[in-house]
């Protein structure tokens, strides 16, 4: 009995001692899990074609001109009913000034007669330093989205 007592005991201290440390997430975790999901919204809207959804992840000063981009993606959305797009992070950095989420992208477009266009790129999002989702202010290299011409 006594050896019973003891090993209820110990199997006791033992689950005591199991429980997990909740660890406050920093400051530079918090931005980049921000802007990573606001670059999926993004996408998913994009897809869906929805070009609310789209514009709900730019801030109304984007670099660009917000008329233009949000020209841009009207014009996509009319001349690609059907869309697919996938992007591949490749690096975030994050500084006092900004979130920069470098990725590589490639999609296909459907226009009204069926026929596919595939494409590629890089691209740099840059998303301001602060807020919930994380805006888009600027972007570099290759235009995932905003691509009829």
């Amino acid at each position: 009995m006594k050896k019973l007592f003891v090993f209820f005991l110990l199997v006791f201290a033992l689950s005591a001692c199991g429980g997990k440390e909740v660890v406050k997430q920093s400051d530079e975790g918090l931005r980049t899990s921000r802007a990573l999901e606001s670059l999926e919204g993004m996408r998913q809207a994009y897809i869906a074609r929805d070009l609310v959804g789209v514009f709900r992840y730019v801030s109304d000063d984007f670099k660009y001109g917000y008329p233009e981009f949000q020209s841009g993606l009207k014009q996509d959305l009319e001349t690609y009913p059907k869309a697919d797009i996938s992007f591949e992070v490749d690096r975030i950095i994050v500084t006092d000034a900004s979130t920069k989420v470098v990725f590589h992208w490639s999609g296909s477009w459907t226009d009204k007669n069926g026929i596919i266009r595939d494409a590629r790129g890089n691209s740099t999002f840059i998303f301001k330093p602060s807020g919930n989702p994380a805006m888009i202010q600027s972007m570099t290299g290759d235009a995932p989205l905003g691509v009829a011409r």
